[in-house]
């Protein structure tokens, strides 16, 4: 996590997300680039001022103090030293994000899962969602309810797929920046849970995760479920997990629920941090 990449909107929740990335760059040496993107004016927009060149020079001008602004008060609030960069850009925000974490060997991008504005628009997925979905490096999504307390329990959920051992070599960086324990939860359907495949299937599972990375404690748990809301939402209760980790992916079990308003629901969920892996 040497390249760390925070998109903020300067709302609450995308403070939080900040303070989380000066944490993780902190504790794995590295640097946080913190941009924000803005809407440029056109001179055929209703009530555009007559010079539009200047008006949106110095609207990025004053984001840019803005970023530096927010700079300052987080890392005077967390007493951390980390070297943060601040960048303005221009919509579209999704795409420019994407191309600036490709072309400048971003680590993680990290962002908060609400708006400015109060609306649901990134809740529901409009901007971090679609980050999500096509960003090749990790996203962290920090949503508004987040408390910061340092993750203990990291919570990894799969469908036994040669794709999630990728997802572990990122799942163990974590854990060590913060001792982490990890617990591997494979979601099911309830009628394939106690078949005697299924079970000998995720104990070869578990036994090759473990044969491989085998100097860290890692548990593992199947559980049948109808509703994925419902199951995660108990398992906070029981497991009170401080990170939660999914691997993307496009045809499996878990994939239908993440296609389906992804950050809506996981907002509804869960009040800790979510980790994304891409598919590899």
């Amino acid at each position: 996590m040497k390249r760390i990449l925070v998109p903020v909107d300067f709302s609450p929740t995308s403070k939080k997300a900040f303070k989380y990335a000066i944490d993780v760059a902190s504790k794995s040496g590295g640097t946080v680039i913190l941009c924000h993107f803005f809407k440029p004016l056109k001179s055929s927009d209703a009530g555009a001022p007559q010079n539009v060149r200047e008006y949106n020079q110095q609207f990025e001008l004053n984001s840019l103090k803005r970023l530096q602004r927010l700079k300052k008060k987080v890392l005077t609030d967390t007493s951390e030293v980390v070297a943060v960069s601040t960048l303005v850009g221009r919509m579209p925000v999704v795409k420019n994000i994407l191309r600036f974490a490709e072309n400048n060997h971003i680590d993680l991008i990290v962002m908060g899962t609400q708006g400015a504005t109060g609306l649901k628009k990134i809740t529901t997925g409009s901007i971090a969602a679609k980050v999500m979905e096509g960003s090749p490096v990790p996203v962290l999504l920090v949503p508004w309810k987040f408390v910061w307390k340092k993750p203990k329990t990291i919570l990894f959920t799969t469908t036994i797929s040669k794709s999630d051992n990728n997802a572990f070599p990122v799942l163990l960086s974590f854990a060590n920046l913060y001792d982490a324990k990890i617990t591997v939860v494979n979601l099911r359907d309830p009628h394939q849970l106690n078949g005697y495949k299924e079970k000998e299937e995720f104990e070869m599972y578990a036994y090759s995760v473990q044969r491989i990375f085998d100097d860290v404690n890692i548990q593992f748990r199947q559980v049948g479920t109808f509703s994925i809301e419902k199951t995660m939402a108990n398992l906070y209760e029981e497991i009170s997990y401080d990170l939660l980790v999914m691997a993307r992916r496009k045809l499996d079990f878990l994939s239908r629920f993440l296609q389906k308003s992804f950050t809506k629901k996981m907002a509804h969920i869960t009040t800790q941090p979510l980790l994304i892996l891409p598919e590899k």
